[in-house]
């Protein structure tokens, strides 16, 4: 029996020897389980604080950043518009000055060639009414109908030659 007690001895003391050794294994790991979790959570809130802190400002800084550019984009592309609409409106412009211009030039040859007329008749007034006053044998009254005439043929007669030589040139050719 004393063996059977000393085997118990051994055993009891070799077992609280293990539980002993297992009570520290337990706590280490217990304590380090403790600190893990201590670490985990920190680098869990230094995560939450970067997110918060760092990414989210400059997230809404860059969607507002897209916002303006989107808006930029837009304000870009009425102008564009704007200046396409004002380039159509120049050339319609500039169509309608050549347009006008053309219907000056032909006015003021319309001018000219109805001065030059007018001043023909005015001619062939003066030469009629001296014919008139030779018919009745008024010499003195056809000197005098005819007095200007002869201004009016030398203004006249350089715009008869101007508006008749593109006719006469044309004449020669044919």
């Amino acid at each position: 029996m004393e063996t059977i007690k000393t085997d118990e001895k051994q055993h009891t003391s070799h077992s609280e020897k293990e539980k002993q050794q297992s009570g520290r294994l337990q706590r280490f790991f217990r304590k380090g389980l403790i600190w893990l979790v201590i670490i985990v959570i920190a680098f869990s809130a230094g995560m939450a604080a970067d997110h918060f802190l760092r990414y989210q400002p400059l997230s809404d800084a860059h969607g507002e950043t897209r916002a303006e550019l989107a808006q930029a984009h837009q304000h870009l592309s009425d102008l564009q518009a704007e200046i396409d609409n004002l380039n159509r409106l120049n050339q319609e412009a500039g169509e309608n000055i050549a347009a006008l211009e053309a219907e000056k030039k032909n006015l003021q040859e319309e001018i000219e060639t109805t001065i030059t007329h007018l001043q023909l008749s005015q001619v062939l007034v003066d030469v009629s009414s001296a014919r008139v006053a030779l018919f009745r044998e008024d010499v003195v009254e056809a000197k005098s109908t005819l007095v200007n005439t002869r201004q009016r043929w030398k203004s006249f007669f350089p715009a008869l030659l101007n508006s008749t030589l593109p006719w006469l040139k044309t004449c020669r050719s044919d």
